[in-house]
């Protein structure tokens, strides 16, 4: 992994625990030098207004720099769907 494309931060180790294409569902189990634990469920449905739902699930454990990894992570998410957000209303 690399931040910002130049700065190394070490390898990050990704396992499918689940890929469920009825039901729109992935699950993977990582870890990695900055972060020893990260499950990631990602799920994509239609709610009762017929709107596509994308929503994502996130446990970090990673003793005490859980909070700093979460902030991260979480302002990784805000960037990420902000980027998909727009690529989709492009089209």
């Amino acid at each position: 992994m690399y931040l910002l494309g130049f700065v190394p931060l070490g390898h990050h180790t990704i396992t499918f625990q689940r890929i469920d294409p009825q039901q729109y569902v992935i699950q993977t189990k990582e870890s990695g030098l900055l972060i020893k634990s990260w499950n990631h469920t990602m799920n994509i449905y239609v709610n009762t207004s017929s709107q596509l739902i994308f929503k994502e699930e996130l446990v970090i454990q990673n003793g005490f720099l859980t909070i700093p990894a979460y902030v991260g992570a979480y302002l990784f998410f805000v960037y990420r769907h902000w980027k998909i957000k727009r690529l989709i209303l492009k089209k």
